[in-house]
């Protein structure tokens, strides 16, 4: 061989290699011990959205927003992507839940190429306060959010299910994280 690929090593760690040959007799001949360092892997995701304003939205409905946001998986290596969402608001007696309720409001994603019905929603594709990593049936439309090769951009679709009361006027605003990490 004048080349050799060695599939699956992990980054930022060092490999020892000896390359040999075989005389007549089947006896190896060594050459001296070479060692090479892999890069470190590098991961991070950017939105091209900081701020969307979806306007007034009645109580005890859901709505599918009708804009995405574009993200884009930055680094070297592919990732995937964790989601979170959280009332941002201070002081707000709102509280991101698995169903609406009093004060209580659902946030659905889902990684898709074109705006999604509301039926493509389903259950998996909730958001909680704490970080939900994607799979292939959370938060995965007919784009994938597990092992994002990198530099690829998907789209991200929310749905949104208003309290069926509030004991607030306040607007009201949602800070949503997407996190990179290893697949």
């Amino acid at each position: 061989l004048s080349t050799l690929t060695v599939p699956g090593l992990s980054a930022n760690a060092t490999y020892y290699f000896r390359a040999g040959s075989l005389n007549w007799n089947s006896t190896p001949n060594f050459t001296a011990l070479g060692s090479t360092k892999t890069v470190p892997a590098e991961i991070g995701v950017v939105i091209s959205t900081a701020i969307l304003d979806i306007g007034e939205v009645n109580l005890n409905m859901e709505i599918v927003i009708s804009t995405s946001f574009l993200v884009t998986s930055l680094g070297n290596v592919a990732q995937s992507y964790a989601l979170k969402a959280a009332t941002a608001t201070a002081g707000s007696p709102w509280a991101i839940s698995l169903s609406s309720a009093t004060d209580a409001f659902t946030l659905q994603a889902l990684f898709n190429a074109a705006q999604p019905a509301a039926a493509a929603f389903a259950d998996d594709d909730k958001m909680l306060d704490s970080e939900t990593l994607c799979t292939a049936s959370a938060f995965s439309g007919d784009q994938g959010c597990a092992s994002v090769p990198a530099g690829a951009q998907r789209l991200l679709w929310f749905k949104l299910g208003m309290p069926t009361i509030t004991s607030t006027e306040a607007q009201q605003d949602v800070e949503i994280t997407v996190t990179a990490t290893f697949p």
